[in-house]
Formats: C-alpha cells, sequence, structure tokens
C-alpha cells in the first residue's frame, strides 16, 4: 500500500510538471486527439450495452435443471400415487418451460457475443493508436514550427517527466487492483463443481502449503454471498495447485505463476487464478 501512495505522489508530481509541455501540441494534434477520444469513449459505451443485452451466463442453471428434470422424470416412474404423479408432472413442465426459455437465451447470448468481440477488438485497436500516439509525442523531441524556440528546454524537460509519468501510471495500474497491504497479490479460487472441493496451493520451492474450502457449485451464505470461491493474496512466486473435490483423490490442477502480471477470470482483475472444473 505504501508503494502505491508513493508512486501516486509521484504521478501527480509529474502530472503538474508536465502539463505544460502536453499543452505544446499543434492544433491540429488536439483536433485529432478530440476525435480519437470521442470514438473510444463511443466504443466502450457500445461495448456496455452489449454486456447489458447479453445479460448472465446461464449454463451453469441449464445444466442443474436437466439434472432436476432427470430426477424428477425417475421419481414419476417409480411413483404410483396419481396425485404425486401430477404434482411432479407439473413440476417437471415448470422446469422444461425454463429450459427452452433458457437454451434460447443462450443462443442469443452466442450472436451477441460476436458482437462484443468485434467491438472489444475495435477498443483495443483503438487504445493501441492512442497509446502510439502518446509515445510518440513523448519520445519525440522536435519542436513544432509554431512554438517559439525559447520553450525547446521547457518542452524537452516536459517529455522527460511525461516519459516517467507514462511508466509508473503503468505500473500502478496494473498492481493498484490486484494488490493487499501486505504485498500480496490477489489470487481467485473457485469451484465449479457440484460437490465440496478444497484447494491446496504450495511453492514449488517447497514452502508452506495453503489450503482452502469452498462450497459446492452455487453456494451462498446466509446473507446471499457465494461461498463457491474465495478471494487469497499470495507473494509473488511459482505455486502448483492441487484440488479434492469431494471424497475423489487429489487432482493436479496445473502452475500459477504469481508475477504481478494483471489478467482476468470472468471479468474480475487478478494475477491469477484456479478453478475445480465440472467434469
Amino acid at each position: 500500500m505504501k508503494k502505491i501512495v508513493v508512486i501516486t505522489m509521484i504521478l501527480a508530481i509529474a502530472a503538474v510538471a508536465g502539463t505544460n509541455a502536453y499543452g505544446q501540441r499543434t492544433a491540429q494534434e488536439r483536433k485529432q486527439d478530440r476525435v480519437l477520444k470521442r470514438e473510444i469513449n463511443r466504443t466502450e459505451k457500445d461495448i456496455k450495452e452489449m454486456k447489458r443485452k447479453m445479460g448472465p451466463d446461464n449454463s451453469l442453471r441449464i445444466e442443474t435443471l436437466k439434472e432436476e428434470v432427470k430426477v424428477l422424470k425417475n421419481d414419476f416412474l417409480n411413483t404410483g400415487e396419481p396425485v404425486q404423479k401430477n404434482q411432479i408432472s407439473q413440476m417437471i413442465k415448470v422446469r422444461e418451460n425454463e429450459l427452452i426459455s433458457l437454451e434460447n437465451k443462450i443462443a442469443d447470448r452466442g450472436k451477441l457475443e460476436e458482437e462484443l468481440e468485434v467491438l472489444e477488438e475495435k477498443s483495443s485497436d483503438l487504445q493501441l493508436e492512442k497509446n502510439t500516439k502518446l509515445y510518440y509525442y513523448v519520445t519525440n523531441t522536435d519542436i513544432p514550427r509554431e512554438v517559439a524556440a525559447h520553450t525547446e528546454t521547457r518542452r524537452k524537460r516536459g517529455n522527460n517527466l511525461r516519459r516517467e509519468e507514462l511508466v509508473l501510471k503503468k505500473i500502478e495500474n496494473n498492481l493498484s487492483s490486484i494488490m493487499n497491504g501486505e504485498g500480496g497479490l490477489k489470487v481467485i479460487l473457485k469451484n465449479d463443481y457440484n460437490l465440496p472441493s478444497t484447494f491446496y496451493i504450495y511453492p514449488t520451492d517447497g514452502g508452506e502449503e495453503t489450503s482452502e474450502s469452498l462450497e459446492k457449485s452455487g453456494a451462498k451464505n446466509s446473507v446471499g454471498a457465494p461461498t463457491d470461491r474465495k478471494v487469497i493474496y499470495l507473494i509473488p512466486g511459482i505455486y502448483s495447485v492441487a484440488c479434492r473435490r469431494g471424497s475423489e483423490q487429489i487432482r493436479h490442477l496445473g502452475i500459477l505463476t504469481i508475477d504481478g502480471q494483471k489478467r482476468g477470470f470472468r471479468g474480475e482483475d487478478c494475477c491469477n487464478f484456479a478453478y475445480a472444473p465440472i467434469n
């Protein structure tokens, strides 16, 4: 946390010092920047709207409903009491109707995901264009003709400060959302299995093992918070991850590299993640 505070203070100083230099862009450069900024904002807005239309991923709910229908149909065959048969039949019908609705949404979601992918690629291209322009600006020491000669020294000094600001800003953006107060980096554990699972995490250099138990997929506590996932914080290093699902034997899931690189797991920023798959 102290590192982040220091970085933030340095950025604030650099931003103030670099304002004059950045303001020396030509009129044409400023106009191009405004057009690019509007296009980036419009694309980001379109992405948010597309995600809203997509709604939640109902894959897990569909699998649950299929399993419930299967069990209910088995109960129906093994029940001889007419009233109970009718009740089970109604329960099956309700679930099958929900299944049809959700499967239609899944089909629509697939089309929207393709459109979202196009928008996200466009956003990435625009950000690249923005960063390329910015990199050119802070590394180019040529003075535009409309800038007076006596500002050259101030311009070069501003270029250097702006370059340092970019480096520090990148570090801050990468770490601020995935680091805790003790310097640990954020790791997400998720159980997608329909039984409780325990994760075993240990450094490959022989350090102390960490274990975390999670409830079955979809489980929540009394206040509605999910208990099938957990966030832990690990210091940088290479870790091996294994998992025991229910009473099964321990299965090796893979290697976690904790190196400060920001990644994503189902829309959430983290340094890395591990999950117990359905199968």
